[in-house]
């Protein structure tokens, strides 16, 4: 039960991301071109500002994602090599008892 629930709560953030991604987009697209005060206080140029520096950090967030998985493949590699060198078969192992 608990692994659907978090399945879940990872495709809603995942929903809600992509969400935030195209409304970013869209806003910016809209108001590319918008009649500006040419003020240094103009809500819409802060916004589309915003935005960007949004759309710009979302770039980054699959970088850290790819090294932690690169990491943990390594990790599990190598636990498997150790295991399968650990993994040695002897008499005692296998509890065979010596008569002569």
């Amino acid at each position: 039960m608990q692994k659907i629930t978090k399945r879940v709560a990872s495709a809603i953030m995942c929903i809600f991301l992509v969400v935030a991604l195209f409304t970013s987009v869209f806003f910016v697209v809209e108001n590319a071109h918008h009649q500006c005060t040419n003020k240094e206080g103009c809500p819409i140029c802060a916004e589309i500002v915003q935005s960007l520096n949004f759309i710009a950090g979302i770039r980054l967030l699959p970088a850290p994602a790819i090294l932690i998985i690169i990491a943990q493949m390594a990790f599990f590699v190598v636990q498997e090599i150790c295991q399968q060198l650990d993994n040695h078969t002897t008499l005692i192992s296998l509890k065979v008892e010596l008569l002569d």
